[in-house]
C-alpha cells in the first residue's frame, strides 16, 4: 500500500520552517508547496495530500493561484488537494475559509491541473480579477485523466470582455469525475466546457451550474457527458453537446430527454434555491423546492468514493 504524505498549506502562516510538516511549519501557498514536493510518486510508492487552511481558525488571506504539473502518478499513487472539515466552506462562498482567489489583473487561472490522478476536495476557486485575455478559468484541466473533483465551489469572475468559463477540461481520452460541486455567477460563454481533442468523458453527479452565459455545460463532437441529478439553469443552452449527452433526472430549460420525472424548466429563483442574489448566493434547497426528492439513487460512485450519499455541505441525502 502506498505511503501517505501530508503537506500543510496556510496563506496565514506566521513564522515556522515553511516545509509543510505541520500547520506551524506550513507553506504559505499551494503553488510553493507543489513546486517543492514535485516528484515521481510511483517510484517512491506514495500518495501526497496537500491540506489547505488555517488549522480551523478564520482564514484571512486568500491563496492566489497554483499549477499541478510535472509529477508521475497512477491510479493508486495520486495527488490530493483538500480542505479539512474545519477549514472548509459549508456550501456557500466564505471569506473566512480557504480559497484560491487570484487577486491580480486576471492573467492567471486560479488552479491549473496538468497531472493525471489528481483529486480536489472542498476547495473554493474564483478568478476575481479582470482577465487580460481569453482562456482564464477557475479550474483548467488539460491532458490529464482520472481526475476527481468533489465538494468544490467555483465562482466566475463575471467579466464580459474576456468571458470564457468556470471550468475547462480537455485532452484525448481523458476522464473527469465531478460530484457535489457548484459553479455559479457564470456570464459570457460557458460554465463547464469539455474540449474536442478526442474521446473526453465528463461524469457529473449532483452538480449545480447557474448563470446567464451562452452555455451551462458544453461538450463537442467527440466528447461524452454523463450528468445525473444535476441542475443547469439560466443559460442560453443549459446543456450542449455535439457528441454524446446522457441526462438522468437533470433540471434544464432545454432538456428534451425522456428522464422521469422530467425536471426541465425549473427556474433559478428563491422558490427553488435559498438565495440567488449575486454576492450572497446560497443554493441550498428550501422547503417546497421542485428539486427536492426527485433525483435517482446513485449507485455508480466515482472511483475511490462513497460520498454520493451526502451533499456539498456534508448533509446526508434522504
Amino acid at each position: 500500500m502506498p505511503t501517505q504524505v501530508i503537506v500543510y498549506v496556510d496563506p496565514d502562516v506566521s513564522g515556522g520552517a515553511g516545509n509543510g510538516t505541520s500547520w506551524a511549519n506550513a507553506y504559505s501557498s499551494l503553488n510553493a508547496a507543489e513546486a517543492a514536493k514535485n516528484a515521481d510518486l510511483t517510484a517512491s510508492d506514495q500518495c501526497i495530500e496537500f491540506h489547505c487552511g488555517h488549522n480551523g481558525a478564520s482564514q484571512t488571506t486568500p491563496d492566489t493561484y497554483a499549477s499541478v504539473d510535472g509529477w508521475t502518478t497512477d491510479s493508486t499513487r495520486y495527488i490530493s488537494i483538500l480542505t479539512e472539515s474545519a477549514d472548509r466552506h459549508s456550501g456557500t462562498w466564505s471569506t473566512t475559509k480557504y480559497r484560491l482567489a487570484d487577486p491580480n489583473t486576471g492573467t492567471l487561472t486560479a488552479l491549473t491541473v496538468l497531472e493525471s490522478y489528481t483529486r480536489l476536495t472542498g476547495l473554493q476557486l474564483s478568478q476575481t480579477g479582470t482577465p487580460a485575455s481569453n482562456g482564464k478559468h477557475q479550474l483548467y484541466v488539460a491532458s490529464a485523466t482520472g481526475l476527481q473533483v468533489s465538494h468544490c465551489l467555483f465562482r466566475h469572475h463575471g467579466n464580459v470582455t474576456y468571458p470564457e468559463g468556470g471550468i475547462y477540461f480537455g485532452g484525448s481520452s481523458c476522464v473527469l469525475y465531478m460530484w457535489n460541486c457548484i459553479v455559479f455567477n457564470v456570464i459570457g460563454t460557458y460554465g463547464i466546457r469539455v474540449d474536442n481533442y478526442g474521446g473526453e468523458v465528463l461524469n457529473l453527479y449532483s452538480c449545480t451550474v447557474i448563470g446567464s452565459a451562452t452555455y451551462g455545460v458544453r461538450g463537442a463532437s467527440s466528447t461524452t457527458i454523463n450528468a445525473k441529478n444535476c441542475y443547469s439553469g439560466g443559460f442560453g443552452s443549459d446543456y450542449s453537446s455535439g457528441g454524446t449527452l446522457n441526462l438522468t433526472t437533470c433540471a434544464s430549460a432545454d432538456h428534451t430527454g425522456t428522464s422521469s420525472p422530467d425536471l426541465h424548466a425549473i427556474a433559478v429563483n428563491t422558490t427553488n434555491f435559498t438565495n440567488v442574489t449575486a454576492g450572497s448566493e446560497n443554493f441550498a434547497l428550501p422547503a417546497g423546492s421542485a428539486l427536492i426528492g426527485v433525483g435517482t439513487t446513485l449507485t455508480d460512485d466515482p472511483p475511490g468514493s462513497t460520498a454520493l450519499g451526502v451533499d456539498i455541505a456534508g448533509t446526508t441525502r434522504s
